[in-house]
């Protein structure tokens, strides 16, 4: 899989997480309060893409974060490079500041040893700016760490969440399709200045983009009338997906 391979699985993920949220319990409105439901729905998305091939990937749940930092630079390289016999320098094993696991992990396996491909974090509904900043900084060691046989080549990171507006949520929620398009926009803008918090921690040659869509919703037209609000009012929500993906750029040398 390629990143736009990589990207599309996950948001169909993600939508699939919300869309069965909803119909196990329709008063949800879709919201998701368990990451694992949209940690396992993206997972399996990923492995059911057509893009997918089982023998050069694997998609790995809880992976070790030293493990895969560790294997962002090459394993091992030649002490004295213009000399035939010179001795080789292994890489070291390492970890990220907040060690743990990765909520899901897709590496290349096309050689003896994985290679890292994308590090996705999963966040359900409205998460904590803190936790979010935590998920983000984390992912961007993947991109920063230096070893004795080089720098990191790790191409790919995912942080994703999601964003509820219904009864249940507590916050304003959408009532025709045209809130939905407001609600996308500000939604955008929230998350574009939690960007802009981070810039200075962001290496240079890793651009960044924020992906906002619906992930399930039911709403009114803006024509809608009084008697149509009244009969779906029970069912009327909007949950929103956001990935934030980091990805380095290609014309720009690690």
């Amino acid at each position: 899989m390629n990143n736009v391979d990589i990207i599309n699985a996950v948001q169909t993920g993600m939508k699939k997480s919300a869309s069965v949220t909803y119909l196990m319990n329709f008063s949800s409105g879709g919201q998701i309060n368990t990451e694992y439901v949209a940690t396992v729905s993206i997972g399996l998305a990923l492995v059911e893409s057509d893009f997918f091939y089982y023998d050069d990937e694997k998609v790995i749940f809880e992976y070790p974060t030293g493990s895969f930092i560790s294997a962002t630079v090459p394993v091992s390289k030649k002490s004295e490079p213009n000399k035939i016999f010179s001795k080789y320098i292994v890489r070291e094993n390492v970890n990220t500041t907040r060690a743990g696991r990765i909520d899901i992990a897709i590496l290349d396996s096309k050689s003896c040893f994985d290679k890292p491909k994308c590090a996705i974090e999963v966040k359900g509904d409205n998460p904590a700016k803190k936790l979010l900043f935590s998920d983000i900084r984390r992912n961007l060691e993947y991109f920063k760490h230096v070893g004795p046989t080089g720098k990191s080549d790790f191409n790919l990171a995912l942080n994703c969440s999601f964003q509820s507006y219904n009864v249940q949520s507590q916050r304003s929620y959408c009532i025709t399709t045209e809130h939905e398009k407001r609600k996308i926009s500000s939604t955008k803008i929230k998350y574009q200045r939690y960007i802009n918090e981070l810039q200075d921690e962001i290496p240079d040659g890793i651009s960044v983009k924020i992906d906002v869509f619906t992930a399930t919703s039911f709403l009114l037209e803006p024509n809608a009338t009084q008697d149509d609000y009244e009969s779906h009012m029970d069912n009327l929500h909007l949950t929103l997906g956001i990935i934030i993906i980091f990805e380095r750029d290609v014309d720009c040398p690690n």
